[in-house]
């Protein structure tokens, strides 16, 4: 049989639309082993083609561009995602589990590198927004762990939003009243609390990965274990009592104040000032990384829309604005990369204070 990947079986303009919106249901058909079953005409023609070429039939391999420890390291980010981001909005996690699983989609068999079980004992109100932001923080968390290791292109972009098929039924499936707007406000949410909550997820993500399953104990003590690490990394060094008196200090082991050089000119600051100074730039660099996460989500999106109008279309224009939005996508992650270098600068400079 052919082994081919998703961008294989596509046309351009359903990828383009899947990595800027997700699976949505409409994208259902192509799971299914039935030509019929595929809604866009492209598409339809895409694979007829491919089955000429393998008269035995085509298997879509995802993910075959990942070794092993990758792809369990990608699966624990995936579901660490999912329940930090559930235990925000008032869910409650059941189980976290990283490891292969058999689940339906739209009816078809698909096979899952994880799960987040929900504890629906005191069945929690949870709004429908809130919901699609929890369930579509897996591929979003995906997407960002490719573009930092340089890994998100389309072809890999599209095995990261099949891999979340199971997520986006589960969206579907929880109101009446859901559009591509819900799918879409899903995303954009869940990169500003990935963004604002990167630390805790990568504190359950490392405890996954090392455990393979944890209950909501495990998760909340990876995410308290985890801010404790950091408060004390930052927290000033303790001052004994058998420092000698200073000369004019009027008191037995203070501290003298550190001096730092500022523009050519020295200023006098407190250990705890420059904490504090620290402390908010950290902060700052923190809603900075989120702001630029937004724009890039919403640039990602505009390019998706653009491509589906594009599509075919040989004006200057066209590829004029496709090749813009693809430079402004590329900064747009370069500043992101930036701002944490910075933020980890200057929490490093602090733990060392």
């Amino acid at each position: 049989m052919g082994r081919v990947r998703w961008s294989d079986v596509l046309c351009e303009s359903c990828a383009h639309q899947i990595v800027s919106g997700g699976w949505r249901p409409r994208f259902f058909g192509l799971l299914k082993n039935d030509l019929a079953e595929v809604r866009c005409g492209g598409c339809r023609e895409v694979i007829k083609r491919l089955l000429n070429q393998h008269h035995d039939g085509l298997v879509v391999s995802p993910y075959t561009w990942l070794d092993q420890a990758s792809k369990q390291e990608l699966a624990s980010w995936h579901e660490a995602a999912h329940a930090v981001l559930g235990e925000h909005v008032g869910l409650r996690v059941d189980q976290a589990v990283v490891g292969k699983s058999a689940a339906a989609v739209a009816g078809s068999e698909t096979e899952l590198g994880g799960r987040v079980v929900w504890d629906l004992t005191d069945d929690p109100s949870v709004s429908v927004a809130d919901y699609a932001a929890v369930c579509t923080a897996g591929a979003v968390v995906e997407a960002r762990w490719l573009r930092e290791r340089g890994w998100n292109t389309p072809e890999n972009l599209l095995d990261v939003a099949f891999g979340s098929t199971y997520d986006m039924e589960m969206i579907a499936n929880c109101a009446d009243a859901v559009t591509d707007d819900t799918f879409a406000q899903g995303r954009a949410d869940a990169a500003n609390l990935i963004a604002d909550q990167w630390h805790e997820i990568e504190d359950v993500s490392e405890e996954l990965r090392r455990r393979g399953r944890l209950d909501r104990d495990a998760v909340k003590c990876a995410i308290r274990d985890g801010r404790r690490r950091r408060r004390a990394a930052l927290a000033p060094p303790s001052i004994g009592g058998t420092t000698s008196p200073r000369a004019g200090s009027g008191l037995a082991g203070a501290p003298e104040p550190l001096t730092t050089t500022v523009s050519g000119r020295s200023t006098s600051m407190g250990i705890e000032e420059i904490k504090n100074t620290l402390a908010a730039a950290s902060s700052e660099m923190n809603e900075l990384r989120g702001m630029t996460a937004e724009v890039e989500q919403r640039s990602d999106a505009v390019r998706g829309q653009l491509a589906g109008v594009f599509s075919g279309a040989d004006a200057t224009e066209a590829s004029e604005a496709l090749n813009a939005v693809g430079r402004l996508l590329d900064q747009l992650a370069e500043a992101t990369g930036l701002i944490g270098i910075a933020q980890q600068a200057i929490e490093s400079y602090g733990a060392r204070l």
